[in-house]
């Protein structure tokens, strides 16, 4: 049963919006900003390096036509092959792309018309979201570890965790691969069915990251290979819900976005853009020495998709709303290096949920954001846990003291009058029911020089530079295949599966796929405007050939 832990709630609030413009949060502390000028879809990976010499800086994106490649340093994105989820081999040799079975391609030469270096045929691994990690070996043969997300539909806890290794060996033009015949194998053998989302993979094969379903948490597993047989070990449940974790390159730290509103696991958008009322922000953990940095700082909007760019810093992109539209949100994407971000001590939910002890220091940070979602939110915000304990590595250190200092002797008040109005969801589906009464206490307990302790030192910030988006070429990424939002849901997984790649050859479906649209049943949840679908009409009816 889901478990919502109200603290308080008050139909009129102790003190009103804060006048002195102390809500402002944190300066940015982003390095670069590039600027998209179309809709982004669902996915989002940087290509890396393919050594010290490869100053590439490309990133892969879906656009509404399928997968392109944005350059960050200026701006041109081009397209290249596959309709979804365009990501590389941590060695930067190739782009793997998902649909029946994986298909590589050569990073170096790939462009919209390429053939793949290799295609995954038999025995397939299914299913999309894939991350691929390198085994330790040597340069003479490599093994790429490939792992999918299989719980894309159906019932969840049917479905195992798979994997699936892809040798090559030196070849006259490049790396060849071997024959791949063999079958898919489960990995974690001994976790059996239970039910998992968003399996990552780390770069070296050694760790793997996973959403579990049954504790609504984020866990990190070590990978152990004994005689074949993959098993997983517990390393660190985070305690909450996330999105995809990413791992640093040389494995101590992952990076994941999370909604600062309710993460309990039936309320977690997993494979979509966040919505206009969630509010997602990337958080890295470091998990050799326990601390959590908060990268971004949006209010309104979210941040997403987080991974690591070659010297560890953090990219991703950033969706900040003009409107009720996505279609008129602003796209960037965003680089950020650690070293710009606060940093606190990192305390798993899992501890703090079941009631086992709040550290001090971790108390002082759930009061001071529970205070600052109190005084600059909207009314009836719902914020969890690790919304409210993380929220100051985004405030503005002088602002932070002068809210201390103005308003938390009211607060504390109140809250022991539980006269205030932040809503506090639990992180975790096993969480305490006596989880209330180990807050309320811990929030009566803590001290104003706590929570001034609490409030961040500051941080030094860069200059930012900012990258128009740039067309370059032909390729007009607006001007394709239409279809290319039908094709993102109608895989080979799908309850309908449908090739929408070649419109040419769909005359047999072509009423049914004007019907859905025309009916605004198809394509699922895009928001697209009345004038957009009439477009889309006109170009179904022209591209599609009818049948004879």
């Amino acid at each position: 049963m889901r478990l919502f832990i109200i603290l308080i709630i008050l139909p009129i609030l102790s003190f009103a919006q804060d006048p002195d413009s102390l809500c402002e949060l944190g300066a940015d502390v982003a390095n670069t900003r590039g600027k998209l000028d179309f809709v982004p879809e669902y996915f989002f990976k940087p290509m890396p390096p393919q050594g010290p010499q490869d100053n590439r800086e490309e990133v892969s994106i879906i656009s509404r036509d399928g997968n392109v490649f944005y350059d960050m340093k200026t701006g041109n994105y081009r397209r290249v092959p596959g309709s979804i989820d365009g990501t590389a081999t941590p060695d930067g040799q190739f782009m793997v792309t998902p649909m029946t079975g994986l298909t590589f391609y050569d990073r170096d030469t790939v462009n919209g018309s390429s053939a793949p270096a290799f295609e995954d045929t038999a025995n397939t691994l299914e299913g999309v979201y894939q991350s691929v990690g390198l085994l330790p070996g040597s340069n003479d043969k490599k093994v790429y570890r490939a792992i999918t997300d299989t719980l894309t539909t159906g019932n969840t806890r049917g479905n195992s965790l798979m994997y699936k290794d892809f040798s090559t060996k030196p070849g006259p033009n490049g790396p060849v691969f071997d024959a791949n015949n063999h079958p898919a194998k489960p990995l974690c053998s001994n976790l059996g069915s239970s039910p998992f989302k968003l399996p990552m993979i780390s770069k070296d094969g050694k760790m793997l990251a996973a959403f579990d379903v049954n504790s609504g948490t984020t866990k990190i597993f070590n990978v152990k290979q004994t005689n074949g047989v993959s098993n997983c070990e517990l390393k660190k449940d985070l305690g909450f819900a996330t999105g995809k974790v990413e791992f640093s390159n040389d494995g101590n730290k992952i990076v994941f976005a999370a909604d600062s509103h309710p993460t309990i696991s039936n309320d977690v958008t997993w494979y979509e853009q966040p919505t206009q009322d969630q509010n997602f922000n990337v958080y890295v953990v470091d998990m050799k020495e326990d601390s959590i940095q908060r990268i971004s700082k949006l209010k309104k909007g979210s941040a997403y998709y987080p991974s690591f760019w070659k010297d560890d810093s953090v990219v991703y992109m950033e969706q900040t709303p003009n409107s009720e539209n996505r279609r008129d949100n602003n796209y960037t994407v965003v680089r950020t290096k650690l070293e710009s971000a606060e940093k606190m001590k990192f305390v798993s939910f899992d501890k703090v949920n079941s009631c086992s002890g709040i550290p001090s220091d971790t108390a002082a940070s759930l009061a001071l954001g529970a205070m600052w979602y109190d005084i600059c939110s909207d009314m009836n915000e719902s914020v969890s846990t690790q919304g409210l304990a993380y929220l100051p590595l985004a405030m503005d250190p002088l602002n932070c003291k002068k809210m201390v200092n103005k308003y938390w002797d009211q607060f504390k008040a109140d809250v022991k009058n539980k006269k205030t109005k932040t809503n506090v969801t639990a992180d975790s589906n096993k969480a305490n029911e006596d989880v209330l009464n180990n807050y309320y206490q811990q929030f009566v307990g803590a001290s104003k020089s706590s929570l001034l302790a609490a409030c961040p030192k500051g941080k030094k910030s860069e200059e930012v530079k900012v990258v128009e988006a740039n067309q370059s070429g032909n390729n007009d990424i607006e001007g394709e295949n239409k279809l290319f939002l039908c094709q993102q849901c109608h895989t080979s997984q799908h309850k309908y599966p449908i090739d929408f790649s070649d419109p040419s050859k769909l005359a047999d479906r072509k009423d049914q796929i004007f019907g859905v649209v025309f009916t605004r049943h198809m394509p699922k949840g895009s928001n697209m405007s009345e004038q957009e679908r009439m477009k889309l009409l006109d170009w179904i009816e022209k591209n599609v050939p009818s049948e004879k």
